[in-house]
């Protein structure tokens, strides 16, 4: 079986194995899971611990949401809209539409193969 997800970086790979294992936990121990959610977000791991967010594509986001939504920064948001992420003005700062952000996701990831 070939890794399904091509244009995937080596760290974003280890993130998808990571994800795999702690729905896994989840699943056979669910009080050994929120344990070890608990300690990463106290050792600042906050990536490994599942998030849920339920947006629509019209949804407008701050950078900060936009970050927590795409698992990346907010520096990183930002170097996305100087690559050509859409950005929308609002009277309270910029936003990015949330299907916004999957279609430029989607686009990297394609280019990058």
């Amino acid at each position: 079986m070939t890794w399904p997800w091509h244009a995937d970086t080596p760290l974003e790979r280890a993130r998808r194995v990571v994800q795999m294992y702690r729905h896994a936990l989840h699943d056979a121990a669910p009080a050994a899971a929120r344990e070890a959610d608990d300690r990463m977000e106290r050792l600042g791991q906050t990536w490994a611990v599942p998030v849920v967010m339920h947006y629509d594509d019209d949804d407008l986001l701050t950078a900060a949401l936009a970050a927590d939504l795409m698992h990346v920064t907010v520096r990183t948001v930002y170097t996305w809209r100087r690559h050509g992420l859409t950005v929308t003005a609002t009277p309270d700062g910029p936003r990015y539409r949330a299907g916004d952000l999957a279609a430029f996701d989607t686009a990297r990831r394609r280019n990058r193969r």
